[in-house]
């Protein structure tokens, strides 16, 4: 088998197609777009407990097990996240728990909270490899690895460069 990188100006593979719910922001490796309809192709997409879904008016969200979370911006460059925590976003009045006395010194609390946090991410060492031969990462739910799927959607172990491939499977 021979692998090439596509120089096409094609973003991402037909298997794994980068998903927008509607604000902008892209949704792809590691990140994931959940629906009624997940496959294992779809999940192969990007790391199993990334999976984001849309609501209703568009926006990406992000659950853990203890909270859901708006995303207001994903940087691929920097590997990083930014969330804010819905139920500050839906509640319009916060609850006043405890009273601060903080002498005008604490201003921009409601701002803040509305700016979200940033989260960072670690990417495989592999996925460097596979996307500077021009693929895009994945993740092989068989044996829990990164792999990378080349533009004409072959799936290789780190690169899809000539000479470089290992087929695992075909799209």
């Amino acid at each position: 088998m021979t692998c090439y990188a596509n120089n096409s100006n094609d973003t991402s593979p037909t298997s794994c197609p980068s998903h927008d719910c509607g604000n902008g922001v892209p949704i792809r490796y590691p990140f994931w777009r959940r629906s009624i309809t997940t496959t294992t192709t779809t999940t192969a997409c990007g790391y199993p407990d990334f999976g984001l879904e849309c609501s209703n008016d568009g926006q990406p969200i992000f659950k853990l097990p203890t909270d859901t979370y708006y995303v207001k911006d994903i940087n691929y460059e920097t590997n990083s996240i930014t969330l804010v925590d819905m139920d500050i976003i839906v509640v319009t009045v916060l609850k006043n728990d405890h009273e601060i006395q903080s002498g005008g010194l604490i201003t921009g609390f409601g701002a803040a909270m509305n700016n979200g946090f940033v989260l960072d991410w670690m990417k495989a060492g592999e996925c460097a490899e596979c996307e500077g031969s021009g693929g895009f990462c994945g993740y092989n739910q068989t044996n829990k690895h990164s792999m990378c799927i080349c533009k004409d959607d072959s799936i290789v172990v780190k690169s899809c460069k000539k000479g470089m491939c290992t087929k695992i499977s075909a799209s």
